[in-house]
């Protein structure tokens, strides 16, 4: 399965940065598969041509995992230039380590005399994890202020997209999490009965086999396209600060905003944006999001899928609506998929669509 999907990224239109990310994650996680299988049942040529990228891959998957995150939302020519230095401690450590280590496994006559202070301890093994570790809470942090960005300028995001990449992030680090404390125990107990690489690999497996069938099912093959088709400006690590609006601006704001809603009705349109409701009533759009932040205590997200609930309650207890179907009402409010509207309505009115739609008629 994992080969298959491999293939789908490779396929992939366009052959965008992200999907290239992804494939490699994959990639990486099948070779060590490949490197586990082939040391269980002792075939060294296999075993030798996987560890030369197996050994170092903590090293790799993490910045990966970083980059592909950051890649989705970060177009442009530069984006090598400007994030290379995340790959170089791989590099270092697959010509400093992972070669000589193998050569000297592999060929009879070389040896190198600096690999014993690694080969053979937890110790460095120990420090592997803690870089991975720390890679991804640096994608848990960026993904986090990627998703509040989208949540505070569009309107149309499918949030079971944005699920598979935490997961995908979350189920990785509770692994390396794992993995990291058995070291621990195993150098200060003195080792367990049993291969601790074993639990790793399981966890591997159990966490692919989730992610590709989640992924294939719920997701555009794991990256989803709307987020492609937008490129945020978001400072690293920093939460843009929200400009101060005064209470005659508050005022000016909810008055403006009111009158915009209930005549024209923007958040019908299924692509509206913050950018697009700000022109609409004449404010700057960082103005209008603080006020949304801060006066409502929402985001622009949350604001407008409100807006399209009430559309849609209005019209399931008016006779006139009754022929119409439910995913059809949430269209024609705005919504652009059947989760997002049910999630969206559960979330105001505490039902179902279908269970508001038998109280009304009853």
């Amino acid at each position: 399965m994992n080969g298959f999907v491999i293939i789908r990224l490779l396929k992939k239109a366009k052959w965008e940065l992200p999907f290239r990310l992804l494939a490699m994650v994959f990639i990486l996680s099948l070779i060590l598969l490949i490197n586990f299988y082939a040391h269980l049942h002792k075939l060294e040529l296999p075993y030798l041509i996987s560890f030369v990228f197996e050994d170092g891959s903590r090293f790799l998957i993490g910045p990966l995992i970083f980059l592909y995150i950051k890649s989705i939302f970060h177009k442009g020519k530069n984006f090598w230039r400007r994030n290379w230095l995340h790959l170089l401690p791989y590099f270092v450590y697959l010509f400093a380590v992972s070669i000589p280590l193998t050569l000297t496994l592999g060929v009879s006559g070389y040896s190198f005399g600096y690999l014993i202070f690694l080969v053979g301890t937890q110790n460095f093994t120990l420090v592997k994890d803690l870089f991975f570790i720390a890679y991804l809470l640096l994608s848990i942090i960026l993904f986090g202020q990627y998703k509040r960005k989208m949540e505070s300028n569009y309107s149309a995001i499918e949030l079971q997209n944005y699920n598979w990449i935490g997961q995908m992030v979350y189920g990785t680090l509770s692994i390396v999490i794992l993995d990291t404390l058995l070291s621990l125990y195993e150098l200060m107990k003195g080792g367990f009965s049993f291969e601790i690489g074993y639990v790793t690999i399981v966890g591997v497996v159990f966490l692919l086999v989730y992610l590709l069938f989640f992924g294939m099912s719920q997701t555009s093959i794991f990256l989803p396209d709307f987020l492609t088709a937008h490129t945020l400006d978001i400072p690293r690590y920093k939460n843009a600060k929200h400009p101060t609006v005064s209470l005659e601006e508050v005022k000016t704001i909810e008055e403006r905003l009111g009158i915009i809603i209930t005549s024209e009705k923007p958040y019908l349109q299924q692509e509206l944006t913050l950018n697009i409701l700000a022109e609409l009533i004449g404010v700057p759009d960082k103005k209008l999001s603080s006020y949304l932040n801060h006066s409502l205590n929402t985001s622009f997200y949350d604001y407008v899928n409100k807006c399209r609930v009430e559309e849609v309650k209005e019209k399931l207890q008016s006779e006139e609506y009754q022929k119409y179907s439910l995913l059809g009402l949430a269209f024609s409010a705005g919504f652009n998929s059947k989760s997002s509207f049910y999630r969206a309505f559960k979330k105001e009115t505490g039902i179902s669509p279908t269970d508001f739609r038998k109280k009304a008629s009853s």
